[in-house]
């Protein structure tokens, strides 16, 4: 059936609810509604959104056609359909006098558009008689509200730096009202589907980054929104609970699945799936990720900038001497004591909580990009920490000793700037200071040791070298705490 020219959304909406009361919600199909209204699927869902959507917009305008100065307009509802369904007979009832029911899109009917010519009842429906004499005492409205944590969540996302978007089907008012309630930022800012497909895609892309809420959009128009903000640099999390859900969810950076009902095609597209209808799980999800981010920079930072700091004092020691200051031996010695256990520590330490309860992984805001530039600026501190402690104590040895015990010094400090910096990093953590303390006593047992000093190259340090060796390794670490604020106050 073509659509006439003069075909407009009122008696779009006139023509659907001629045919919701003809066939009841239930029995009436999106084809009946295509056939009806003269639209086809994607732009009933387009300009109206889902069959529950349209059959909410359907009581609305009954009641505004039918019931009249009597009560006052409605906003769209977002009431179940399997409670209200059934309920169009005792309004009619209570629209005319003498308790006959009125049928919508039949002659004579107010408000009635060029939809279908007055609607038949199929046979076994009840007769008008049967509904005649009734008294219209109230109405019933079901809700569908917001989750009991949602609102906390939205909150506690935003103290997190994340930027918090609602994606819903509903009318543009009640995707305001339910934002509000909420407690998204900026939620008068709404975009439509309808507007979203009349604008080219440049400046839909810019409208998408500056709204916050998105009403009336289909299944495809989700995508859209997910691929305009990742074009946009941002990393996007989605989450939702339904089938018109899940082609975004896949899309996401992120995708994650809300346990509902029929929320299967959601959850089969998700990365991350929360098995209980609470979405707070996804505050304990992000603060995880980026504690273990942080924990793998922290972990780079500690083996590569100590890599870095032994090349250094190895390379300036031969352009001095003509021969390198450690031997292969002590060079693998170095490494297992740093590398092994204090930096394994480092990696499954917990986050850090702050003296108010407060997890400050939280409250820094997003994490950036591995190769950040914090990251470089952490290795360079502690590659020249670690090359300054040595290089000092190593010296000194030089010229108060002999080239055995000036390399076993500077082999110690290079272990305990290392260690010092490694407390730095993860300090408050039982496992990193174990760790490092047990690679400290193993240090001074192995340089000690005869038999086993030798075998390493090394030779038994007496009080005043081990004073120069701890104050040169106490001097590089604490150049190393005070530096970054030196260099970068920012």
């Amino acid at each position: 059936m073509a659509r006439p020219r003069s075909f407009s959304t009122e008696d779009a909406v006139a023509a659907a609810t001629a045919v919701f009361w003809s066939k009841g919600y239930r029995d009436t199909a999106i084809s009946d509604l295509e056939r009806a209204t003269g639209l086809n699927r994607s732009s009933l869902y387009s300009a109206f959104g889902t069959k529950q959507a349209i059959f909410g917009l359907a009581l609305q305008w009954y009641l505004r056609s039918f019931i009249g100065p009597r009560l006052a307009p409605m906003d769209p509802p977002g009431a179940s359909p399997g409670a209200i369904e059934g309920f169009f007979p005792g309004l009619a009832a209570y629209s005319r006098p003498g308790g006959q029911a009125r049928r919508p899109g039949t002659a004579g009917t107010p408000g009635a558009g060029p939809g279908p010519a007055g609607p038949v009842q199929p046979a076994g429906h009840e007769s008008d008689d049967m509904v005649s004499g009734l008294t219209l005492t109230g109405f019933l409205a079901i809700a569908d509200t917001p989750r009991p944590s949602a609102r906390a969540t939205v909150r506690r996302l935003a103290e997190a730096g994340v930027q918090v978007v609602m994606i819903t089907g509903d009318h543009p008012a009640t995707a305001v009202a339910v934002a509000r309630k909420l407690g998204i930022a900026h939620a008068g800012r709404v975009l439509t589907g309808t507007e979203m497909s009349k604008l080219p895609e440049a400046r839909r892309s810019q409208l998408i980054c500056a709204s916050t809420v998105f009403a009336r959009v289909s299944p495809e128009q989700k995508v859209q929104i997910v691929q305009a903000l990742q074009r946009a640099g941002h990393v996007v999390a989605m989450a939702g609970d339904g089938v018109n859900d899940a082609a975004a969810i896949r899309r996401a950076d992120v995708g994650i699945g809300v346990t509902s009902r029929g929320s299967t095609s959601a959850r089969s597209a998700a990365d991350l799936i929360l098995t209980q209808p609470d979405t707070l799980p996804i505050l304990d999800a992000l603060v995880e990720g980026r504690a273990l981010w942080s924990r793998v920079r922290d972990a780079v930072s500690i083996l590569v900038g100590g890599n870095a700091g032994e090349v250094a004092f190895t390379l300036l020691g031969t352009a001095v001497t003509g021969r390198a200051p450690l031997t292969t031996r002590q060079l693998l010695l170095v490494n297992t004591l740093t590398d092994m256990l204090p930096a394994l520590a480092v990696a499954l330490s917990p986050a850090r909580v702050s003296q108010n309860g407060e997890n400050p992984l939280i409250t820094a805001g997003p994490v950036g990009p591995f190769l950040a530039p914090e990251l470089a600026r952490a290795l360079a501190v502690r590659g020249g920490a670690t090359a300054l402690g040595a290089t000092v104590a190593w010296q000194m040895g030089r010229l108060t000793g002999r080239r055995q015990r000036a390399g076993t010094m500077g082999l110690a400090t290079l272990v305990l700037t290392q260690l010092g910096q490694t407390l730095l990093t993860s300090g408050r953590s039982p496992l990193t200071i174990g760790t490092s303390a047990l690679s400290a006593a193993a240090l001074a047992a192995i340089v000690e040791t005869p038999g086993v000093s030798q075998f390493f190259g090394c030779t038994p340090l007496g009080p005043v070298a081990w004073t120069i060796v701890t104050g040169s390794a106490a001097g590089a670490t604490l150049t190393a705490a005070i530096a970054p604020r030196l260099l970068w106050p920012d």
